[in-house]
């Protein structure tokens, strides 16, 4: 999934990118994605201990930098909602 989202901006791997709302269908597949799903669901079932934060951008690395394994990493910005 990391390595089809980079592609659909034209980035390289190693690249860093940033997602948000505004870029669609990619931004919630990658809430989507195992690595995306814990944070969703520790800001949905605990809202009010996490201040009802929503993911606001999505940083990630396709492969990260100079490491041979290329796994990629995912870090996500969160913000607040008037949603609680």
């Amino acid at each position: 999934m990391l390595k089809n989202a980079h592609l659909s901006k034209g980035l390289k791997p190693d690249e860093m990118a940033t997602w948000t709302a505004a870029d669609g269908d990619i931004f919630w597949s990658l809430l989507g994605t195992k690595n995306g799903r814990s944070g969703v669901y520790m800001l949905t079932d605990h809202a009010p201990e996490m201040k009802c934060k929503v993911v606001t951008k999505i940083y990630a690395w396709a492969a990260i930098p100079d490491d041979p394994t290329e796994l990629g990493a995912m870090v996500e910005e969160l913000g607040p909602t008037n949603a609680c």
